[in-house]
């Protein structure tokens, strides 16, 4: 019986579009993220800032 060589090539570079794509997803959600939370969060602090069905003093 002679010898058969097992040695399966693997590629290695597979995959980069998937993590790419990945990552310009993540990086849009966070940015989305950020800009609504600047344009509608109000400090509690802030004077204009008041509970739903509260009084304005």
């Amino acid at each position: 019986m002679a010898h058969q060589d097992r040695h399966i090539k693997v590629n290695k570079n597979q995959g980069w579009g998937a993590a790419l794509l990945t990552i310009l997803v993540v990086a849009a959600l966070v940015t989305m993220a950020a800009y609504i939370h600047k344009t509608t969060y109000k400090s509690p602090n802030d004077l204009t800032f008041h509970a739903k069905g509260g009084q304005v003093d």
